[in-house]
C-alpha cells in the first residue's frame, strides 16, 4: 500500500507595503481568514496552471510516434530517433508558447561572453579533460584541404561538434583535431573553398534534415556562415548570414574571373518553432566574399515564394544545378533547376507530379532532391529523389522514390534502376540519409547510399551493395563495415580509388575505390563527436573506467583509451548506466524503455554474456532511473508516453543474481504523467530507500520506504514552474535539496534548506537555455555545479542574492552536456556531452571559479598514506589553519585548529572511525587544500 502526503507553504513577502500592515518579520498583517482565502486563491491559480499544462502535454504524448506495435511483435529496432525527438522537445519546450525558442541559445552564447568578460576568476576552476575516443559522430561535410599539394590534410564538419581538421587523413595514426569548441553554433552542414584563392573557406551551419516536420533530431538551427581567409587560421561569422537559420549546400563559381559564392537557405520548423531564414528560402549569390547577398531562385509557382534548394551541383562546364526540397509550407519539393549565369533558371518539375499522383503506398509527397554532377563530363548528372507520406503522429517519412539521368546537360532525363535490399527500401530514411556522387574520371561510375553504400558501373542500369553496416556489431559479413546513415562522398582530387564517406558514425575511408568491392576503414582518431546521453564512473580513486550511453551507438566501456567501436557493450540508444559503488564488477547498461543489460565481470578485458531484463517493458525513451548499491535495485520511472502504468515506478530487485525480479509500484500520485528523473537519497536509513522523483510538469515527491510499501509526500514548491523537471540532488543533509528544470522560459534552479518546506529561485543571472543536471558540492552545500546546453556553469555561493552563475568551460566546449557523475572517493567529475564525447575534471576543491581562495595543496605533504588510523601534515606555510576531515557523506569527523605550526609539522588520528576514504580540508587567510585520505 503506498501513503501519498501532500503539505504546501507559502510565504508572502512584502513589496511596497506600508509599515502598518506588516509584522516585526516583514510579513502582511492580514485577518486569519483572509490569508486563508488568498493562499487558496494562490494555491489554486498553481494548480489550475499545473493542471493545464498537463492536459497540453498528454495532447502531444497522444501522438507520440508510435512504438508499441513493434513491441507487441517482439521487434526491437536499435535507435529511436523519433523519440529522442519527442523527448527532447517534451524536456526543452517553452510552457508559454508551446515550442522551443533554440534561437535564444545564440542570445545565451551571447550573454556568456559578457559574463566571462565581467568574471575576475582568483581561485580555482575546473580543469576540464577530454577523454579520448576513437568514434565520430553524425558527419555532413568533408573537404580536402586545396593547399596541400599532397591531397592529405582533410577538413570535416559535424552536426553537433563543430568544425575538426585531420592532417594526414592517409595515416593511421593522424588524429583528428577541432577548430573551436567555442563558436557560437557547432551544427556543421556544409564547406567550401575559393577556387582562385585556396586560402579562403566557407562553412555552412544549421542541419535542415532536422527541420521540416521530420524527426530526426539532436542538431537543429543555424547561425549562419563562417568564413577563413588564412587557411583555416583564424575564423569569423558573416555578419551578413546571422540570419540564414539552416544552409543545405555551399557552392564556389568561377563568373568573369571573380570567385562567386552561392549558398543554399531554407526555413524550418524544429520542435514547433518556426525559424525563418530572412529575408527568405533561397539561393542567395555573394560576388564580394560574402559582405552582400542577391536572391537568385525563381518562385514556387502560385506563390511569392523562392524554392527551397536542399543540394547545389556544378557542372564540369560551370552549369550550377540546384535540387529542391519541401519549404516550410510544404510546397516546391522534388525539383531540380539549372542555370548558366546565376539569374535565369530553366526548371524541370516533372517527377513532382509524378510522386504526387504516384499509387505507389506511401510514396505520394515529393521529397528533396541530391544531385551529382559529373567531373569528367559536362552532359551528365545524376539526381536521386525522395518520396512519402504522414504518419500517425504527423511526421512525414521519405524514402528513395527514383534515380534518373542526364545525357545533354539536364535538358531532359530518363529514369535509371535503383539499388535493391530485400525487405525495404535502399534509402529507407531519406529524408536523414540520402547519398549520390559520379566517380571523378568516368561517368558511368556511380554511388548510392542510404542505410549502406551501393555501386553502379553502368550508368545507374544495375546496382550492388559495397558496405555493411552490421561490422559495427563485429558481425562477419561479406562487406567492408561502414557505419549506418551515409550523407557524403569526397573524392581526393583526380582519384577514383581514394575517397572519404561522411557518416553517423564519423569518416570512413578507401583507397581501393575502383575495385569491385572496395576496402573501408574507419578514420576516427581522436574525432570525438559522439553525443552522450548518460555516463558512470567507477568508485575507486583514481581509475579510468567509465560507462556512456550515446544516441544511436550503444554503450561504450572506457576501460582503455581511447576506444573505438569493438568497445561498444550493448547496442541501440544507451540510456542510464550504473557502476555498482561496492561491487564495482558489476556493470548495469540500459537500452530504452526499462530494459537492462547486467555483466558481472566489468573490470575484465572481454566481459561475460550479460544477463538480460527485458520482462518490464515500460517508461519513456531515456527513461529516468537510479540503482540503490547497497540494495542492488533499481528504480525508473513505469509511466509511458501513452499514458500506462500511471502514477507507477519499476523497482527491480536482485540485480546481482542471475534473476532479477521486477515490481510495477504505484504511488499514487495526482498528475499522470511520467516521472522525469529519479534520485536515490545518499541518506536513506540503513536498508531502507529514500526517494526524491520529479515529473515532466513540475511535480516534485519524496518517497520513503521506497523498498517496501512507499510512503509519498508532495514536497515541490508552489511557486515552481510547469515544466520538465530534469534534475535532484541531495546536499550533506536531506535539508538541502536543490531541482533543475530544463525547459526554455522558465526559472530553472531551485533550492531549499529545510526539506523541501519552502522553496528559493536561484536562478541568478544563468541565460534562458536548457539545464540538464545539477551537483551540490559534496562537501559544502552553497556550491552547486550545471550541466546546460552550453556546458558546464558552476557558482561558489547560493545564499549570495542574486546568485553568481559563471560558465566554467576550460578545456571543454559550448556544447550541450547531459550528465554529470562524481566519484566520492577522490572527488573526479565526469560529464557526458551531446557531441562532444567525455570530459572530466579531478579533484574537485571546494572552490569553484570566482572565490579568491588560493589553493595551497601543492605546500602540503601527508604521511603516511594510506594509513592505519594515524597520519603526519608537513607544511612550510605560517599562521593559523583550520583542519577538518569530512567522511564521503559530507559529515565532519574530524577537526584540529593548529596555532603555531611545530616543526613544520602536525599529526592527526582517524583510528576510531570506520575504514575507507576521507577528505582533508585545510583553510586559511590565504588560501585551502583538499588531500584524500585512505584509512586501511
Amino acid at each position: 500500500m503506498t501513503f501519498l502526503k501532500i503539505s504546501i507553504t507559502i510565504e508572502i513577502m512584502t513589496s511596497g507595503i506600508s509599515n502598518s500592515t506588516l509584522d516585526n518579520h516583514g510579513y502582511y498583517k492580514f485577518p486569519i481568514f483572509l490569508v486563508i482565502i488568498l493562499l487558496f486563491g494562490m494555491v489554486k491559480d498553481t494548480s489550475d496552471s499545473r493542471k493545464r499544462y498537463e492536459v497540453f502535454l498528454n495532447g502531444h504524448f497522444r501522438n507520440c510516434p508510435g512504438y508499441l506495435d513493434n513491441q507487441e511483435k517482439g521487434i526491437f529496432p536499435l535507435d529511436h530517433p523519433e523519440l529522442a525527438a519527442f523527448q527532447d522537445y517534451i524536456m526543452t519546450v517553452d510552457p508559454a508558447t508551446g515550442t522551443v525558442p533554440s534561437y535564444r541559445l545564440i542570445e545565451a552564447v551571447q550573454k556568456t561572453r559578457e559574463i566571462k568578460r565581467k568574471s575576475m576568476p582568483t581561485g580555482n576552476f575546473f580543469q576540464w579533460q577530454e577523454i579520448v575516443a576513437n568514434v565520430g559522430g553524425r558527419t555532413r561535410a568533408i573537404m580536402f584541404d586545396p593547399n596541400d599539394p599532397n591531397g592529405k590534410k582533410v577538413w570535416a564538419g559535424t552536426v553537433t561538434g563543430g568544425l575538426w581538421y585531420n592532417m594526414d587523413i592517409s595515416s593511421g595514426l593522424s588524429p583528428w583535431i577541432p577548430v573551436d569548441d567555442f563558436w557560437d553554433n557547432l551544427i556543421i552542414s556544409s564547406i567550401v573553398s575559393d577556387p582562385l584563392d585556396p586560402q579562403i573557406f566557407y562553412v555552412g551551419t544549421g542541419e535542415p534534415q532536422t527541420a521540416v516536420t521530420i524527426y530526426r533530431e539532436s542538431s537543429g538551427v543555424g547561425a549562419g556562415i563562417w568564413k577563413t581567409s588564412d587557411g583555416g587560421e583564424t575564423w569569423d561569422l558573416l555578419p551578413s548570414t546571422n540570419n540564414f537559420a539552416y544552409i543545405t549546400d555551399l557552392v564556389m563559381r568561377l563568373e568573369n574571373e571573380i570567385s562567386v559564392l552561392y549558398a543554399a537557405v531554407v526555413s524550418g520548423v524544429y520542435k514547433g518553432e518556426d525559424h525563418l531564414s530572412k529575408p527568405s528560402d533561397g539561393l542567395y549569390r555573394s560576388p564580394d566574399g560574402g559582405s552582400t547577398w542577391e536572391q537568385v531562385l525563381p518562385d514556387i509557382p502560385h506563390t511569392h515564394c523562392p524554392y527551397a534548394p536542399s543540394d547545389l551541383a556544378l557542372g564540369a562546364d560551370g552549369r550550377l544545378f540546384a535540387g529542391t526540397m519541401r519549404n516550410i509550407d510544404g510546397l516546391g519539393a522534388a525539383t531540380i533547376l539549372y542555370s548558366d549565369d546565376g539569374y535565369t533558371w530553366d526548371i524541370f518539375d516533372d517527377y513532382q507530379t509524378e510522386i504526387s499522383n504516384t499509387t505507389i503506398p506511401n510514396s505520394n509527397i515529393p521529397g528533396r532532391v541530391i544531385l551529382a554532377a559529373s567531373p569528367s563530363d559536362s552532359s551528365i548528372i545524376y539526381a536521386v529523389f525522395g518520396s512519402g507520406a504522414f504518419d500517425d503522429a504527423g511526421f512525414l517519412r521519405t524514402k528513395a522514390y527514383a534515380i534518373i539521368r542526364s545525357d545533354d546537360r539536364g535538358e531532359t532525363w530518363n529514369k535509371t534502376d535503383m539499388p535493391y535490399v530485400e525487405n525495404r527500401n535502399w534509402a529507407y530514411l531519406a529524408w536523414h540519409a540520402l547519398l549520390l556522387d559520379v566517380d571523378p574520371n568516368n561517368s558511368d561510375v556511380l554511388y548510392a547510399g542510404g542505410l549502406d553504400l551501393h555501386k553502379s558501373v553502368d550508368g545507374g542500369q544495375s546496382w550492388y551493395q559495397i558496405s555493411d553496416w552490421l561490422g559495427m556489431y563485429g558481425l562477419e559479413t561479406d562487406l567492408s563495415y561502414i557505419h549506418g546513415d551515409l550523407h557524403k562522398i569526397v573524392f581526393q582530387p583526380g582519384s577514383s580509388d581514394f575517397f572519404l564517406i561522411g557518416t553517423d558514425g564519423g569518416v570512413f575511408q578507401t583507397t581501393t575505390g575502383s575495385d569491385s568491392l572496395p576496402v573501408f576503414y574507419e578514420k576516427n582518431i581522436s574525432f570525438n563527436t559522439i553525443q552522450y546521453y548518460t555516463c558512470a564512473i567507477h568508485p575507486e580513486a583514481g581509475k579510468q573506467y567509465f560507462l556512456a550511453g550515446t544516441q544511436d551507438n550503444g554503450t561504450f566501456r572506457y576501460l582503455e583509451h581511447p576506444i573505438s567501436k569493438i568497445n561498444m557493450v550493448s547496442g541501440g540508444d544507451g540510456a542510464y548506466c550504473f557502476i555498482d559503488e561496492d561491487e564495482p564488477d558489476v556493470n548495469i547498461t540500459s537500452v530504452y524503455y526499462n530494459r537492462y543489460y547486467v555483466f558481472h565481470n566489468g573490470e575484465e578485458d572481454d566481459l561475460n554474456e550479460p544477463n538480460e531484463v527485458r520482462d518490464y517493458y515500460s517508461g519513456i525513451f531515456i527513461n529516468p532511473a537510479d540503482y540503490d548499491d547497497v540494495n542492488n535495485t533499481i528504480y525508473a520511472n513505469a509511466t509511458t508516453f501513452y499514458g500506462e502504468l500511471q502514477g507507477h515506478i519499476l523497482r527491480i530487485t536482485n540485480m546481482t543474481n542471475e534473476s532479477p525480479t521486477g515490481e510495477f509500484i504505484d504511488l499514487n500520485t495526482v498528475p499522470k504523467v511520467p516521472f522525469s528523473h529519479v534520485k536515490i537519497s545518499q541518506h536513506s536509513p540503513e536498508n531502507k530507500a529514500t526517494l526524491y522523483i520529479g515529473t515532466v510538469a513540475g511535480h516534485l515527491y519524496r518517497v520513503e520506504d521506497a523498498q517496501d510499501e512507499p510512503i509519498v509526500y508532495e514536497i515541490g514548491g508552489a511557486n515552481f514552474p510547469n515544466g520538465n523537471i530534469s534534475c535532484i540532488d541531495v546536499g550533506p543533509d536531506e535539508n538541502n535539496l536543490i531541482v533543475t528544470f530544463s525547459n526554455f522560459g522558465v526559472a530553472s534552479v531551485w533550492r531549499t534548506t529545510n526539506g523541501g518546506s519552502t522553496w528559493e529561485n536561484v536562478e541568478g543571472n544563468l541565460p534562458d537555455m536548457p539545464i540538464r543536471w545539477v551537483l551540490l558540492h559534496p562537501l559544502d552545500a552553497r556550491k552547486a555545479i550545471l550541466a546546460t546546453e552550453l556546458g558546464i556553469w558552476s557558482t561558489y555561493d547560493l545564499l549570495s542574492n542574486p546568485v553568481e552563475w559563471s560558465p566554467d568551460n576550460k578545456g571543454l566546449a559550448n556544447v550541450r552536456i547531459d550528465m554529470l557523475r562524481l566519484r566520492k572517493s577522490d572527488l573526479t567529475l565526469i560529464a557526458a556531452t551531446h557531441g562532444r564525447g567525455l570530459f572530466i575534471h579531478n579533484n574537485l576543491t571546494l572552490g569553484v571559479e570566482g572565490t579568491a581562495l588560493k589553493d595551497l595543496s601543492g605546500q602540503v605533504n601527508v604521511y603516511p598514506n594510506p594509513t592505519d588510523g594515524k597520519f603526519w601534515i608537513e607544511t612550510n606555510m605560517e599562521g593559523e589553519l583550520l583542519l577538518e576531515v569530512y567522511d564521503l557523506s559530507g559529515r565532519i569527523v574530524l577537526t584540529k585548529e593548529v596555532l603555531t605550526w611545530e616543526n613544520k609539522g602536525v599529526q592527526m588520528d582517524l583510528s576510531s572511525n570506520p575504514k575507507g576514504s576521507y577528505i582533508l580540508l585545510g583553510s586559511s587567510s590565504i588560501g585551502e587544500f583538499r588531500k584524500i585520505i585512505v584509512l586501511q
